[in-house]
């Protein structure tokens, strides 16, 4: 069977082109998870999100390549996703940026000026939104283009826009293949949630990208809308995270 990627690094332009990329998604399959890695371009350099270090010298190449030699900094969404940040951070020798609600023993407060808050612009001027989650997780919102608004963020938004988008590979249970997953740490109330996630409606963006998914959220904003008012509740056995889940696949 077909997989989106068994081992190794694999590179998609997501906004603009080839010739000119605006944001480019690397993907690596490791520890039996996809994890996806982001890199902006942006009129103050490379803007690197949630990275993890390509494989392979001539995946680490391409990486520059896309970027133009021009890495500015590090955006870390989350603690969950400290990921190779701080290799990075050494190798270009560029700032990391971390939410400065991470708990303080996350490795990502480093610094206090490299800590930001709900609302803070960031290099490439990148608006950075609290998700509501009490471990800290931030929602990345960037203008890609004139007409295109990109939501980034980390394990709160999980989902896809349509089935069979993994091509092939198993789809964790933690992502709701053809539909919407909100999700926070610990036992949320469902109104609390609710009311938590109800904070983007006040910004505009077309598509969301998370962590894990190696696909887009498309009609994001309308799809999270929905995801509210029609979603089921539902909390893991241990309390570590509580759900709002919607199988929007139909549409």
């Amino acid at each position: 069977m077909k997989t989106f990627i068994q081992s190794g690094t694999r590179f998609l332009v997501e906004v603009g082109t080839k010739p000119k990329p605006g944001l480019v998604r690397w993907t690596t399959w490791g520890h039996n998870d996809i994890q996806q890695s982001y890199l902006l371009s942006t009129s103050d350099g490379s803007i690197l999100i949630n990275p993890i270090r390509p494989i392979g010298r001539q995946a680490l190449n391409a990486l520059r390549e896309h970027a133009d030699g021009r890495f500015q900094a590090v955006v870390c969404t989350s603690p969950n996703h400290e990921r190779d940040v701080e290799w990075f951070r050494k190798r270009f020798k560029i700032p990391v940026y971390g939410p400065e609600l991470a708990p303080a023993r996350s490795r990502i407060r480093l610094k206090s000026d490299e800590l930001y808050r709900d609302g803070d612009i960031l290099p490439g001027s990148i608006r950075a939104i609290w998700s509501g989650d009490k471990r800290g997780e931030m929602w990345l919102l960037w203008r890609a283009s004139r007409t295109s608004r990109v939501l980034i963020c980390a394990d709160s938004i999980y989902g896809q826009s349509r089935r069979g988008g993994f091509d092939g590979a198993t789809v964790p249970y933690w992502i709701q293949e053809g539909g919407i997953r909100l999700q926070m740490n610990g036992e949320v109330s469902p109104s609390e949630m609710r009311r938590r996630y109800e904070v983007f409606e006040d910004y505009e963006f077309g598509i969301v990208l998370n962590g894990h998914n190696p696909r887009p959220i498309e009609n994001a904003k309308s799809a999270l809308e929905r995801a509210l008012s029609q979603g089921k509740y539902e909390t893991h056995p241990k309390r570590a995270f509580s759900v709002i889940a919607a199988d929007l696949s139909g549409e």
